[in-house]
């Protein structure tokens, strides 16, 4: 009995080269057919990411360094103090007697940010907008840095 059937070649190990349609992925004529989704998406993200623009808040921030230095007539205080560590500076730079006559001495009442508030309040709002602290890469221990962040 004969086959009728014509016999498969047998599989091979190797691939064959791939059919022009089988070359991959047709991105371009894929992003033809659908254009006109992709420029609603296009538009769509456009005005989303206008809306966040516009909704953030602006904030404003500002860095100084500030070398402290200690005036005493004994000199034998004079060595102790400049080698101190400045673990109390937040709490002096945010100390209400301070911050009281800063607002006092630079009328810091006619600034946008504490226009219109009282002065309890407006040193208060001074307070947690300031931080004081030692810069990691300074040598001195008598170097500070002061950051003051805020928004109107």
């Amino acid at each position: 009995m004969e086959n009728q059937y014509p016999q498969a070649p047998p599989p091979s190990l190797g691939f064959s080269p791939p059919e022009q349609d089988e070359r991959g992925l047709d991105v371009w004529g894929f992003l033809l057919r659908r254009k006109g989704f992709v420029t609603l998406l296009a538009v769509v993200g456009t005005a989303l990411g206008y809306l966040n623009f516009q909704q953030k808040i602006p904030r404003y921030s500002s860095d100084a360094l500030v070398q402290v230095i200690h005036h005493n007539a004994d000199p034998r205080l004079d060595g102790l103090l400049a080698g101190r560590n400045l673990v109390d500076a937040q709490y002096v730079i945010t100390s209400e007697t301070l911050l009281d006559e800063c607002y006092e001495n630079h009328d810091l009442g006619e600034l946008a940010t504490l226009r219109g508030i009282a002065k309890a309040d407006a040193t208060r709002r001074l307070a947690g907008m300031i931080v004081a602290k030692s810069p990691q890469n300074s040598s001195q221990s008598n170097i500070l840095k002061l950051s003051c962040e805020g928004t109107n």
